[in-house]
């Protein structure tokens, strides 16, 4: 599938996506995905545009009053928290990672319906600089999106460690797997410690 939507010159916003090109049409239904319908694919030279029916694109996002197109997530991401609410771990991720001191970043599902984070610190950050970190990405969200519980990295979350894939993104089952476990799990950082 070609571009559908492009900042350019003079009409651009930094962490859009842009704004649909004149070949696309971009509308977001009822669940909050961005779908996609017009020309998909600009076709082989010689040969009419591929059109087809609408396309689902699996992305999360929402368009400003402007028409740019804003991605949040993905929509097989999605955290159903305990209060019913739908969130876009990427969402919460981008606010974790604002941090100098957080070099990667994954939020999961903690298992009671709240969210918790697994994060590989930047170098030399303590355990102390990983807390003050969640509680400033903490107070630029809303409550519902709110990370509860951190949880420092066994390992880079990377491919060399079968916690991504070879494009980066993460293996959420993967990252989730290999920090479960009450024996062996990583210790939480301070202000997430629970009682014995």
């Amino acid at each position: 599938m070609g571009p559908q939507t492009l900042n350019l010159p003079g009409a651009d916003r930094p962490g859009s996506a842009g704004r649909p090109l004149p070949h696309a049409r971009v509308r977001v239904d009822a669940r909050g995905e961005l779908m996609v319908a017009g020309a998909l694919a600009l076709g082989y030279i010689g040969q009419a545009p591929a059109a087809g029916e609408e396309l689902a694109t699996g992305d999360i996002g929402h368009i400003d009053a402007e028409g740019f197109v804003w991605v949040r997530g993905r929509r097989d991401n999605l955290i159903i928290t305990g209060l019913g609410r739908n969130v876009s771990p990427e969402w919460v991720e981008s606010c974790l990672r604002e941090s100098p001191c957080i070099a990667q970043a994954v939020v999961l599902p903690d298992g009671t319906g709240a969210l918790q984070a697994v994060v590989w610190p930047a170098a030399d950050a303590s355990d102390d600089d990983l807390d003050r970190a969640v509680a400033r990405a903490n107070r630029q969200l809303p409550d519902y999106a709110r990370v509860g519980r951190c949880l420092r990295a066994r390992r880079p979350l990377d491919a060399a460690n079968g916690l991504a894939t070879p494009g980066g993104k993460p293996l959420r089952g993967a990252i989730a797997t290999a920090h479960a476990g009450p024996a062996d799990a990583p210790k939480p950082t301070p202000h997430q410690q629970t009682p014995a």
